[in-house]
């Protein structure tokens, strides 16, 4: 695989910006924001030990908030029409908190309090963002060494180094992965599978020291049957992997022969 002479330059493209949010009980993401949101929620349950209960748009609209009282809440949307329903509709019922988006501009009625961030990369740098701001109210030994694994600018051996075993193929993703798919498969166009999917071809399988035993047994199946199965396993905290992997797959999407 060749990689552009302007390489790492694709790596400037990944940055955290500085936001912070206050108290929260609920995530809800809408449609391609899953990685920021799992990201968001996973980081706040592993470095702060808190609860927060993390949500798509349309199961917080019609199974949660008629049946809840809502504590204040972090919405990351940035479909036109999901912000206007977040807009339109949430501070009528009084439900106050958040709103992030990779929209360049929005009109906010109600108590709402908006971030935007936009950009090529816009779900990737929010994840960042997100970690590094968790990270930043925790000063145990986990997130002091995630705040020097946030910064990406000696980071392009390491990418290169991965991407080569992502050369073809149908890619899954571990169960820790997963919140990665929205970005390689509706942003980038690569064909992404989970672990709950059926009828694998010769799959790439990607995953993560804390998932290992899972993506073995998945291998071993696939072996089994007959499917020439590759294997990536991602050795970084998981908090960061499927942000990093969304990186090596933008990456990928620049390179020429991919």
């Amino acid at each position: 695989m060749q990689f552009p002479e302007d390489g790492p330059d694709v790596i400037r493209k990944f940055s955290s910006s500085k936001l912070s949010l206050g108290n929260f009980g609920v995530v809800v993401y809408g449609v391609g924001m899953d990685l920021p949101a799992y990201t968001l929620s996973r980081a706040v349950v592993a470095l702060l030990g808190r609860t927060v209960k993390t949500m798509s748009l349309y199961d917080f609209a019609f199974l949660d908030s008629p049946y809840v009282d809502q504590e204040d809440v972090v919405f990351m949307v940035s479909d036109e029409a999901e912000v206007r329903e977040v807009v339109d509709n949430y501070h009528v019922l009084g439900v106050k908190g958040y709103l992030l988006t990779c929209l360049k501009e929005v009109k906010v009625r109600g108590d709402f309090k908006v971030t935007t961030l936009h950009g090529e990369a816009c779900q990737v740098n929010m994840a960042l963002s997100l970690l590094s701001w968790v990270s930043s109210t925790s000063e145990t030994p986990r997130a002091r060494r995630l705040r020097e694994e946030l910064n990406l600018s000696d980071s392009w051996d390491w990418f290169s180094d991965k991407i080569t075993a992502l050369r073809g193929g149908e890619y899954v993703l571990s169960p820790v992965l997963q919140p990665a798919r929205s970005v390689i498969q509706s942003e980038l166009g690569f064909p992404v599978k989970t672990f709950y999917d059926k009828y694998f071809s010769d799959p790439i399988v990607i995953y993560t020291g804390v998932d290992s035993m899972t993506a073995r047994r998945l291998i071993f199946k696939l072996r089994s049957e007959g499917k020439n199965v590759r294997e990536l396993q991602l050795n970084t905290d998981p908090l960061t992997a499927p942000i990093y992997l969304s990186i090596m797959f933008y990456i990928l999407k620049n390179s020429s022969g991919s």
